[in-house]
């Protein structure tokens, strides 16, 4: 098959890429700065010209994991984030009748409060109506990551011998491996027509405490540093203040809000996954992880 994978330069989009090749997709990276033969510009910034690039290359499917973290300006983050994420959504339906994957996230859900939840939530109902596919990973892990939040809190463990904690610690995520993630995708794309409009949660069903994965991955780099538990409001302000004055921070105000709101009660149905053969994500707690 013919497939394009958005933001495949970010850490999942650049192992998603890998894995479709490896099984012989012809796959194209949509980048922001092209450098080989197979890699078309694309920036969620722009698509005014992403009609003309569809038609060259005669795709069947998209997967659209680029989403910009980096804009802190909400009017221009809702413009590029979501408005331009359904505008490409419609021109790969409409015009193209591509297969859509659209890769979401478990901070997105009914009555989530973040920012970011918010926004996600918004472009898979658009997704839904185009009869697109909808994942929700947790929290991205895999081993020797490059990239994402695990890469955060590796830089923190090693450097420092004391780290602020959100709360207690005890706030439970769930995790998705790298690779589980990629061969779900893979699955989908090969099931694609069997499968109705849908909402995947694609994440270990086993969740894992703030805390002991800040535990682990300072284990992962042989450092244990001390681990301080701090007030949610106590860590929330000063990030939005050193936001407001524009200095950059390893996370965003908005992640601290997306972890203490988080979906306490996610939707694992796991007979969609069965019906494709896919055999399910590894847990976080029963596998080494070297980051």
């Amino acid at each position: 098959m013919n497939i394009a994978v958005t933001g495949a330069s970010g850490y999942l989009g650049s192992r998603l890429l890998h894995f479709l090749k490896s099984q012989g997709h012809c796959v194209y990276s949509f980048v922001r700065n092209p450098k080989k033969i197979d890699e078309i510009e694309f920036s969620l910034a722009d698509i005014s010209g992403i009609s003309d690039i569809f038609s060259q290359l005669k795709l069947d499917i998209l997967i659209h994991c680029a989403w910009d973290l980096s804009i802190s300006n909400y009017k221009k983050s809702y413009e590029y984030n979501v408005l331009n994420s359904i505008s490409l959504f419609r021109v790969a339906k409409k015009d193209f009748n591509l297969k859509i994957i659209f890769i979401s996230s478990m901070s997105a859900f009914d009555g989530c409060n973040s920012i970011y939840g918010k926004q996600k939530l918004e472009v898979e109902n658009e997704v839904l109506d185009m009869c697109g596919i909808v994942l929700r990973p947790g929290l991205i892990w895999g081993e020797n990551c490059t990239g994402g939040m695990f890469l955060t809190l590796n830089n923190l463990v090693k450097k420092l011998p004391c780290i602020p904690m959100i709360g207690s610690g005890a706030d439970r995520l769930y995790l998705s491996h790298v690779d589980d993630l990629s061969d779900l995708v893979c699955k989908i794309a090969l099931t694609y027509d069997s499968l109705k409009p849908c909402i995947i949660t694609a994440a270990s069903c086993q969740p894992v405490t703030f805390k002991k994965i800040l535990q682990i991955c300072a284990g992962s780099v042989g450092n244990r540093p001390a681990l301080i538990p701090i007030p949610h409001k106590i860590i929330l302000w000063p990030i939005k203040i050193l936001e407001y004055l524009k200095i950059p921070l390893p996370i965003r105000s908005d992640s601290v809000v997306g972890l203490i709101h988080s979906d306490r009660n996610p939707n694992f149905d796991q007979s969609k996954l069965t019906k494709i053969g896919f055999l399910g994500f590894r847990n976080f707690n029963n596998s080494s992880v070297e980051i």
